[in-house]
């Protein structure tokens, strides 16, 4: 049962991301030169590549840089993280996933970011992470504090599109 709804959860997250394109402005974000190397390294592990074929290793290995590139290439390989979180339950990466990056902010400024990076999702992308919170939340592996702040989450912003 624990197989099957974690092949509908990521037949989900590859559905809802099923027409994004790389673009010329995914791209030029990550492209541009920032003050700051570690953002330059960052961007750099994923110029040119295609949400689909970033191998689970890159994105296990460099996933604190999810707080490093541009929020437009965030969300386009954002479906790459949720699906190596899923497949490799053994990183840390379903963790910061949700107790970080996926997690509602409760203050005003975080929260306008929050929005800014993830309210262009479509209804499916957004129906999608909430598919994968909720799987997160029902892994007894999970801290139990890890599967609160997933339903949390969900009914903060994430629910609106169930």
């Amino acid at each position: 049962m624990q197989e099957n709804s974690k092949a509908k959860v990521i037949e989900n997250i590859k559905k809802a991301w099923s027409e994004e394109r790389y673009t010329s402005a995914i791209d030029s974000a990550l492209k541009r030169l920032s003050y700051h190397p570690e953002e330059n390294e960052a961007n750099a592990l994923f110029v040119g590549r295609i949400w689909q074929d970033l191998p689970c290793e890159v994105a296990r290995v460099n996933y604190p840089n999810v707080f490093l590139i541009p929020s437009i290439a965030l969300r386009y390989y954002l479906p790459s993280f949720l699906i190596c979180a899923i497949e490799d339950d053994t990183s840390d990466l379903s963790l910061t996933l949700v107790d970080v990056v996926l997690r509602v902010p409760k203050k005003t400024k975080p929260l306008t970011h929050f929005l800014d990076r993830f309210s262009s999702l479509t209804h499916s992308q957004k129906n999608a992470v909430a598919c994968f919170m909720h799987y997160v939340a029902t892994q007894e592996t999970q801290l139990p504090k890890v599967r609160r702040r997933a339903i949390e989450s969900v009914d903060r912003f994430w629910a609106d599109v169930r």
